[in-house]
């Protein structure tokens, strides 16, 4: 089941960038935009994947700090990395139960991209009960098997 999560979160992302190379190569936009297109778009898509690096390994140190990597802890029980309280099935605290890792990292990387632009102190802020939990998602150092991750 795990390959079949892993391959699917690659073909979101595979989706999602065809898209946007669809998108900017159409001819009506070609014309409206700037005359070096191909430098243009070369310089956007390279900043989208520098962002979507950047969400990704947050996720992986945010997964880290909320003991997803350690069994039996909460998030990797409710297959929750962020430990997010994004409604739908709850537990006893409001955390939500996801039915695969796979909805569970894609919340988290959804939550992650829409606040790309905040630091993790100010997502902390807002979202974390430990005021120490940016340094934390800081120090944390997640482990290199791709696999327990999706």
């Amino acid at each position: 089941m795990k390959n079949k999560d892993t391959n699917l979160i690659g073909l979101i992302w595979l989706i999602g960038i065809t898209m946007a190379v669809i998108n900017f190569l159409n001819p009506v936009h070609a014309q409206q935009s700037h005359p070096y297109n191909t430098v243009v778009f070369g310089d956007i898509l390279r900043e989208e994947q520098l962002e979507m690096q950047i969400v990704y390994d947050r996720a992986k140190h945010i997964a880290c700090q909320e003991g997803y990597y350690k069994k039996g802890t909460r998030a990797e029980r409710q297959h929750n990395p962020g430990n997010l309280k994004a409604g739908g099935r709850t537990d006893e605290v409001n955390h939500t139960i996801y039915s695969s890792p796979l909805k569970g990292w894609l919340a988290l990387h959804s939550l992650l991209y829409k606040y790309n632009h905040l630091t993790l102190d100010a997502i902390g802020e807002f979202y974390a009960e430990d005021e120490n939990w940016a340094n934390g998602v800081r120090r944390c150092n997640p482990p290199t098997n791709e696999a327990k991750e999706m």
